[in-house]
């Protein structure tokens, strides 16, 4: 028999005799287990959120491709649907009323004029929006001071 290939015998590296004593559980002050709970309801509750939100990008990153396409109705289809996940959405408001002051239709005009109600537009959002606006509908904007 081999005597290197013996297994060693375990070696207690203290000096006394007796066995060793067993480790305490650990445990966390309760204040640092309250801290982790808020944190993993926070990020429940984010990914919760998360899906409408989603959604919302998508169908607003369709909307602009069917714009670039000239595909207005379509557009409009997918802004109603952002609307319906977030009706106080700004750029969906703004993008859903430039696209039906662009229509001839003045009842779909006063429909574009509707949901830029109480909306601040700041100059760029204006000039996208003047573009389509008719002249019969200027005079019901005002400039508004910061």
């Amino acid at each position: 028999m081999n005597s290197a290939l013996a297994p060693a015998a375990p070696q207690d590296h203290c000096d006394s005799p007796a066995a060793p004593v067993p480790l305490a559980p650990h445990s966390y002050p309760l204040w640092l287990a309250a801290v982790a709970f808020l944190v993993a309801c926070a990020v429940v509750y984010s990914a919760v959120l998360v899906p409408p939100y989603l959604g919302a990008y998508s169908s607003m990153r369709l909307a602009e491709s069917a714009l670039e396409k000239g595909d207005r109705a379509a557009a409009e289809a997918q802004l109603l649907d952002v609307l319906r996940a977030f009706p106080t959405s700004k750029s969906a408001r703004i993008e859903i009323a430039i696209v039906l002051l662009a229509d001839p239709a003045e009842a779909r005009q006063q429909a574009g004029l509707d949901y830029l109600a109480g909306l601040k537009l700041d100059k760029y959002q204006w000039r996208r929006v003047s573009a389509v606006l008719p002249e019969r509908f200027q005079d019901r904007f005002q400039t508004v001071k910061k």
